[in-house]
């Protein structure tokens, strides 16, 4: 049920034009938040903790900088 939702919810953003990020992070959190709600945050605590924890390998974010570098120097 849940699973069916996410991706009905995912699918419904893409078709109004919302970025794929976006889409994405809203499905998952209202997955999360239906998922678990009976608890007082709704399981929603996750997502920061998650979101911090993808950005904190440092070595992930090489790969976007090296792309950001190679677009501003590509003006010149």
């Amino acid at each position: 049920m849940i699973t069916a939702l996410l991706f009905l919810t995912f699918i419904l953003m893409m078709l109004m034009g919302v970025p794929i990020g976006v889409a994405l992070g809203l499905a998952g959190a209202a997955a999360i938040a239906i998922a678990n709600s009976s608890s007082q945050w709704f399981g929603l605590l996750a997502v920061p903790q998650n979101f911090y924890a993808g950005l904190g390998k440092y070595p992930l974010l090489a790969i976007p900088m090296f792309v950001l570098v190679g677009s501003i120097f590509d003006r010149s």
